[in-house]
């Protein structure tokens, strides 16, 4: 069997199913006629792992519980970009994720350390690693926390006698451009600056009696002598 519990404005499904395993339970993910499996935080060698999707919201975050590689206890998770990422709990053996909104918060539940039950508020909030190469900056760089849903720009800046060759955004160029903005921000990001080192070009000819060395169009780098 399979059951469906939650359903964004883009038509995409979430629930959880049996699988081929007698009495096991994974959360998944359907669209465009497609399930696909969400797996599970871990299961241990004598207990097969179980998941539950519960929500979903307009970016494709999915919400649910899981359980852990250690028997008998069960954690909220959220799944993004096809990675389920443990929410943790209050310090207790359980937490359950119920609801997620379109700005990144989720509601749920998690066990104290006494065992008694509280509810939950998580927030998503994406983090950008921004880093640059020799010869230049970005700003701001580090591992930078935006706001669920916001914008952020990033300044690339080349050191004197250097310029931007390209700047990689999630491992893909987008050319050597001096500013980059992330637009409604839900997950995480990773953006680099290389930069290269200036070149000139001197052509060197000599006339009748002589010579000149080198000679012909010579390649020099910026600052060299």
């Amino acid at each position: 069997y399979s059951y469906a519990t939650g359903i964004n404005d883009l038509g995409q499904v979430v629930g959880y199913s049996f699988t081929s395993n007698p009495g096991v339970s994974h959360a998944f993910l359907w669209q465009n006629g497609v399930m696909t499996d969400l797996g599970t935080l871990g299961e241990h060698s004598f207990y097969p792992g179980h998941s539950w999707a519960t929500d979903i919201n307009d970016a494709g975050q999915v919400v649910g519980y899981s359980s852990t590689s250690t028997p008998g206890v069960t954690h909220a998770f959220l799944w993004q970009n096809g990675v389920m990422t443990d929410l943790g709990t209050l310090g207790g053996n359980y937490s359950y994720a119920e609801d997620i909104n379109n700005n990144g918060q989720i509601v749920g539940s998690s066990s104290l350390p006494s065992g008694y039950g509280h509810a939950v508020l998580w927030a998503v909030s994406p983090v950008i690693k921004a880093a640059a190469g020799t010869g230049g900056i970005i700003s701001p760089s580090g591992s930078v926390t935006a706001k669920f849903g916001s914008d952020k720009t990033f300044s690339i800046t080349p050191d004197t006698g250097y310029h931007v060759a390209d700047v990689l955004v999630d491992g893909s160029s987008v050319g050597p451009v001096s500013t980059y903005t992330f637009t409604n921000l839900t997950t995480d990001h990773n953006v680099s600056a290389v930069f290269e080192i200036n070149t000139y070009t001197i052509t060197a000819t000599a006339g009748t009696g002589g010579n000149i060395s080198p000679s012909g169009n010579v390649t020099v780098n910026y600052g060299r002598s």
